[in-house]
C-alpha cells in the first residue's frame, strides 16, 4: 500500500512537472508573439512619424501656397490700379494737349 501512495505521488510529480514544461513553452511562444506584436508597434510608430512629418510639410507647402496666391491677388489689384491711374493721367494728358492746341 505504501509503495502504491509512493507511486501515485512519483506520477503526480510527473505530471505537474510535463505541465510546467508545456506551460513553459507556452510561455516562450506567447512570449515571441509579443515580441514581434511589440515590433509592429515600433514600426507602425516609425511610419506614423514619417507620416506626420509628411502632413506637416504639406501643411507649410500649403500656407506657403496661399501666400503666393495672396500675394499674386495683390499684385493683380495693384496692376489695375496703375492701369487705372495710367488711363486717367493718358486723359489728362490728352486734355492738356487740347488745351495748348487752343492756345496756339
Amino acid at each position: 500500500m505504501v509503495q502504491a501512495v509512493i507511486e501515485r505521488v512519483q506520477q503526480n510529480v510527473k505530471d505537474i512537472t510535463t505541465q510546467v514544461e508545456e506551460n513553459a513553452q507556452k510561455l516562450g511562444t506567447q512570449n515571441e508573439y509579443f515580441a514581434d506584436v511589440f515590433e509592429g508597434m515600433q514600426d507602425m510608430k516609425e511610419l506614423l512619424n514619417v507620416s506626420v512629418n509628411a502632413v506637416n510639410t504639406m501643411g507649410d507647402a500649403h500656407c506657403k501656397s496661399q501666400s503666393i496666391n495672396a500675394m499674386a491677388g495683390s499684385n493683380a489689384k495693384d496692376t489695375a490700379e496703375l492701369a487705372n491711374q495710367a488711363g486717367i493721367i493718358n486723359n489728362m494728358a490728352d486734355q492738356m494737349a487740347k488745351l495748348l492746341n487752343r492756345e496756339e
